[in-house]
């Protein structure tokens, strides 16, 4: 898991190469010649290609051509200030879909989140657009949902009640589709760690704050946890009712996911 973790984080790290700017590098290990552009790929880290051969190499196979480990990211065109550029192997659209399709068929009742597969899409959009925004969402009730979570819960509570895990579960399912940059194999993998995380500390405590922050970055990770944290202690069970209430509204104008979806 520490594995899967530190590929989720190569994003934002800095990439150290052996082979320095300005030092001789070996051959491109598919062209075998040196001059070349050099490319390194994310997380194996192996760097013995030139960019040209390593994109027509990607474009055929995700794998690392020495070690044959996916392939995520190519890092290129290093600058001596320790800059560079990155292409990733999978095209945004390519992404999106399988994202969507697996996601959808692992639902019971070909649905994600309580909505039907053909609706996922644009609840994605709007979601994202909400991300985009940094909207968190606020209520213009004058009393709280009834939920037995209204107070928040316990990691014990979590591990406990599986409708609560399924809320969660559900949640994450759909949440984590907004951040495109990811493969179906991350968000699976993000699933899976941060329902770990819930049955072992609490949503609320610093630990958990930092780990969102950890993953997705301060912004993205404060509002993702805001999300789910609401989410999980009102008592709405679906997204279907979830875009229409009026417990959680979004932006300047205060508008339900279904009014946002409709602007």
């Amino acid at each position: 898991m520490d594995k899967d973790k530190e590929r989720l984080l190569t994003k934002k790290r800095r990439l150290k190469s052996e082979y320095g700017v300005g030092r001789l590098r070996r051959h491109c290990v598919i062209c075998l010649e040196h001059d070349g552009r050099r490319a390194q790929l994310s997380p194996c880290r192996h760097d013995q290609f030139d960019y040209e051969c390593i994109r027509q190499w990607l474009e055929k196979s995700l794998t690392c051509p020495i070690c044959k480990q996916s392939v995520d990211c190519v890092y290129y065109d290093f600058a001596g200030s320790g800059g560079w550029k990155k292409w990733y192997p999978h095209s945004f659209l390519s992404r999106r879909k399988k994202q969507i399709s697996r996601a959808s068929s692992s639902l019971n009742g070909d649905s994600i989140y309580g909505v039907a597969s053909e609706n996922a899409t644009n609840i994605v959009v709007v979601r994202r657009r909400i991300y985009e925004a940094g909207w968190p969402s606020i209520s213009m009730t004058s009393h709280p949902e009834n939920s037995r979570y209204s107070r928040g819960f316990t990691p014990d509570q979590f591990c406990l009640d599986s409708s609560l895990q399924g809320r969660a579960d559900a949640f994450l399912t759909t949440e984590l589709m907004v951040f495109d940059y990811m493969d179906y194999e991350q968000t699976l993998f993000l699933r899976e760690y941060i329902l770990g995380l819930l049955k072992r500390q609490s949503i609320s405590e610093e630990q958990t704050v930092h780990e969102f922050n950890e993953l997705f970055g301060e912004r993205d990770g404060s509002l993702f946890l805001h999300e789910l944290s609401r989410y999980l202690c009102s008592s709405i069970s679906s997204l279907s009712t979830l875009i229409h209430s009026r417990s959680f509204l979004y932006g300047p104008e205060r508008l339900t996911m279904a009014q946002l979806n409709e602007t």
